[in-house]
Parts: C-alpha cells; structure tokens; sequence
C-alpha cells in the first residue's frame, strides 16, 4: 500500500490519490441522456446498450481507455445525475465528468399511451396449454424486445395488444409451431402515412391452439391415442397398435376421460374392471403395458370399443 505524496492518503497504486489528482487538470464533459428502462440515447437512437460501451465509443478519438466502474441503475436508484469517472491515457490518469439526463424512449412512450399495432388472440380450452403459451408469449417479448400495450381477457383465451406488427405475427407463427392448432390472419386498414404515401394495417392473428396437451388421450380414427408431444406434427402413441402416430389437429377431436379402476385378474388374460359397465373385462394393451400388474392394483383406463391402461 502507497501513500499520496501530496496528502498523505493511501492509495493502491500511482503517485497521488484521485482527489489531489483532479486539482490542476481539466475534466473533460460528457452528457447521457438515459431512460428508466435502462436504455441510453446514443447515435441518435434509443439502444440496450451499456454505459462503458457508450462512452467507449463517444471518448475512443482521445484514446482514453475507462478505469473505473460505473452503474446507470445505481446512480437513478441513488438519485445522482452527475459521476466523475477516471479514465487511463497510457500512463496518464484523465478525468470525465458524466450528466445523466433523464427522458424517455421512444418504446417506453408508447407503451404509455397505449400504442399497438395488432392484436393476437390466443384461444383454447385447456389450462396447460394456456399456461404453457403464455411462459412462451413472455419468454418471447423479452427476446424480442417488443411489448404487451393491454390484456383483455375472453372466454376461451385471451387477447393481446401487440406494439410490432411483424413481431407479434413471428410469436403466432412460433406458438403455432411449439403447440399445432390453426392460424389465420386478419390485416385491416386504419390510416395512411402521408409522409410514405403508405397505408397504415392494424394486423388480427387469430390463434386456435389445441383443446389437449401432453398426457391426454384423444380418440383418433376410432383408436386411443395417448399425446407425447405437442407442434406440427402433434405426436401420439396409439394404444391399440403400439405404434407411434402423427395427429392431423382437429378441433373436433375428442378427449378420452381417464378413470380410476382396478385390476381384477392377471391370468389368463389381464382384465380390470370397465368403469362404465363395472364388469370384468380384458384390456385391451396388456402386452404394451411393461409394469408387472396384480389383483387388486389400482389402475388409469380410458374406454375406447374396449378399456386401455393408461399410465399415471
């Protein structure tokens, strides 16, 4: 440990520490001009960028490279609009003088007023699938760096007021993907841009995601089909065959209710109990299902021309 040759202070490296530093030298005056958000006006545009790259840029002609760190969250939360930072020229210490200047971004500004420029309405009848989209929706708007300007809530879904027209039409298309279902689009004129001579499309995604999830099973072509994996295709095993399906979606596909029933004999045949019917009847995948079965073993069935384990 140093000590300043001037004050006496002690110091971790160098001739004088940073206050006797400043007297004498011209600090040079750089102003920022930030949002709450976090965003920094810089080469004339609102940019998620951060503060030493900013000022890496602005200060690169003089060669100065920045010493010390420097928090644009902790200067607002602390309420300080103006830094001193130091800053290296080779050997020579330089000082900086930082004015944050507080407004707000362009995107910030609309989300105020309520700006959109399209709406994606999500619509299904299952609570997974409706939780599982909107992780996704959300997941999404921060990667994209879009925003949710309102949320009205229907009966069967929701619908979202989107601020980007061509961003909001990219996360329909992904949630159609992630999940299968139906899309369609409804652009409608709203206004003109005099300025382009271009007309101005308010965009309605309408989006029907299917009405099951993972796990369920669905009759398909007469045949229970247990869903393994949700998109385009949406896959399934088919319970009566063994074999692995694609499912074309359609939303007039039933899903089968799983009962809890029992097992009431293994041999000769394995056979449980028909929820329906309350007899004795053989099941139909005995040979698919692996797990070692004995009277009396609670059980999953759907009932399809027949009763078929279901795995919980």
């Amino acid at each position: 440990m140093d000590f300043c040759v001037k004050c006496g202070k002690k110091i971790k490296e160098g001739v004088f520490c940073t206050d006797c530093s400043k007297k004498g030298k011209k600090t040079l005056e750089q102003e920022l001009t930030v949002c709450a958000c976090g965003k920094i006006y810089h080469q004339k545009r609102w940019a998620k960028t951060s503060l030493q790259s900013a000022l890496a840029k602005r200060l690169k002609k003089k060669g100065l490279q920045l010493k010390s760190e420097f928090s644009i969250e902790e200067s607002l939360a602390k309420g300080i609009n103006e830094e001193v930072l130091e800053f290296k020229c080779g050997s020579v210490v330089e000082f900086v003088k930082i004015k944050l200047l507080q407004n707000i971004c362009d995107t910030c500004q609309k989300q105020k007023t309520g700006y959109f420029q399209g709406i994606l309405q999500v619509r299904t009848q299952n609570p997974e699938v409706q939780k599982a989209a909107a992780e996704l929706i959300g997941a999404l708007i921060r990667k994209k760096g879009s925003f949710i300007s309102k949320v009205v809530d229907q009966k069967r879904g929701v619908d979202l007021w989107f601020s980007d027209n061509k961003r909001m039409k990219n996360i329909g298309i992904k949630l159609n993907n992630e999940f299968g279902g139906t899309i369609s689009h409804n652009p409608r004129l709203f206004g003109r841009d005099r300025q382009k001579s271009k007309d101005l499309y308010r965009l309605n995604v309408h989006l029907e995601l299917p009405h099951f999830f993972i796990g369920d099973v669905i009759d398909y072509k007469d045949d229970p089909v247990l869903i393994t994996k949700m998109g385009k295709p949406i896959k399934g095993d088919n319970l009566k065959t063994g074999k692995r399906t694609n499912v074309l979606y359609d939303p007039k596909l039933n899903v089968l209710k799983k009962h809890d029933t029992t097992i009431s004999q293994t041999k000769p045949d394995l056979e449980a109990i028909n929820p329906l019917t309350f007899q004795s009847d053989k099941v139909m995948n005995a040979q698919s299902e692996k797990k070692v079965l004995k009277s009396g073993q609670k059980v999953k069935v759907v009932c399809s021309h027949g009763i078929y384990l279901v795995k919980s």
